[in-house]
């Protein structure tokens, strides 16, 4: 299929497309070497091996990068030097993987092929694929419809600040990988215990890190790129910033229908809100520019939330935790639009509310975690 997209659908310079072609055979190589990583590091989740995980993870960030470097070093840039040393360093994270695996869940283990069991991994990861493909085909779609309404010019004042807002789901990805393998071996009542801990902790982590973002997104973009770049897309970062902080309360839940064995509801949730989030997109991108983007995807996010955690049954308790933290994103947003950046009074704002901020998150900290 690659080659006949390269060949006859996609124009691009010879050159280039000899070495796309002369690569195309190391990125099917990467495609179930990439499937078992998923399936060996699933499986060390499951017994809670986070430790080994996390120095797996170190080890393979730190050879993804490093050996095509040395590749292009040694021999040249070409695709077909740099792409091999990829799935040269992704065979290295697999084997190693497969290693942590067989030491603590296969060993003095016969293998075995279980007809029910394939059948219900098959209908669970249907379900998970469906969202893997609808959830970032909602983040992609964007970029397209923002092109052709605007401009592509205009592509990089939204995408730069939403890569940046993005980062901070890194937080709730680590978590909620955490509490998937507890959720799915946990009574009702302990799940419910522990996704309302799990969004305390994101509350108290997640809202000075966006508060902080709000304030600083437009001085960091005028210091990283330029000034004019920073008035294009400063608010649409702090606009997006918002969204995620929703986002990352979203997981919580998202995880919880998920380890219940119910991935078939976020699938139908995701699928129900593709439509009208490209139609909203495109309504928002005439009326607003890329604000109206910017707002249809926090939006969108926040709808998502309602919907997942109405089906997981902790709309309520989770709306209670978050009101306040609200409250200080909203002050923040309107320090940042009324006042202009490090004016007097933007000094005395900002330090006054973040002083306010921080003593409430100390306060609300549980007690284990101040230790």
């Amino acid at each position: 299929a690659a080659i006949y997209f390269f060949t006859d659908v996609f124009k691009v310079d010879e050159f280039v497309r000899l070495e796309t072609l002369e690569a195309i055979p190391w990125l099917v190589i990467a495609v179930p070497m990439a499937m078992f990583s998923g399936v060996l590091s699933g499986s060390l989740q499951g017994i809670e091996k986070f430790k080994e995980l996390n120095v797996i993870s170190i080890i393979g960030s730190t050879l993804i990068q490093v050996m095509p470097i040395f590749a292009a070093l040694l021999w040249t840039a070409d695709l077909c030097v740099v792409l091999p040393a990829v799935v040269m360093s992704r065979f290295m994270i697999l084997f190693i993987l497969f290693y942590q695996c067989v030491k603590h869940i296969s060993i003095n283990q016969k293998p075995s092929f279980s007809k029910t069991q394939a059948r219900q991994l098959l209908g669970f990861g249907g379900w998970v694929t469906v969202t893997s493909l609808v959830g970032p085909m909602m983040v992609i779609l964007d970029r397209f419809v923002i092109g052709s309404v605007i401009g592509a010019k205009s592509v990089s004042y939204y995408t730069v600040p939403f890569q940046i807002g993005g980062r901070s789901s890194v937080v709730s990805s680590a978590l909620t990988s955490a509490l998937f393998p507890r959720f799915a071996s946990s009574s009702p009542e302990e799940e419910r215990r522990l996704a309302l801990e799990g969004l305390k902790i994101l509350v108290l982590v997640m809202t000075p890190l966006t508060v902080g973002g709000i304030f600083l997104i437009e001085p960091f973009l005028g210091w990283w790129i330029s000034e004019g770049f920073a008035q294009h897309s400063a608010l649409v970062g702090q606009v997006v910033l918002l969204g995620f902080w929703v986002n990352g309360f979203a997981k919580i839940p998202y995880t919880q229908l998920q380890a219940r064995g119910k991935p078939s509801l976020v699938a139908k949730c995701h699928l129900l809100e593709l439509f009208p989030y490209l139609f909203f997109l495109y309504l928002g991108l005439n009326t607003l520019g890329l604000t109206g983007a910017a707002i249809v995807f926090s939006g969108r996010v926040f709808i998502d939330y309602v919907l997942l955690s109405a089906l997981s049954g902790i709309l309520v308790s989770s709306w209670k935790l978050c009101l306040l933290p609200l409250l200080f994103l909203a002050t923040a947003f309107l320090i940042s639009l009324i006042v202009g950046i490090f004016q007097t009074q933007w000094w005395v704002l900002v330090c006054c509310h973040l002083s306010v901020m921080l003593v409430w998150v100390y306060q609300m900290t549980p007690i284990d975690y101040k230790k």
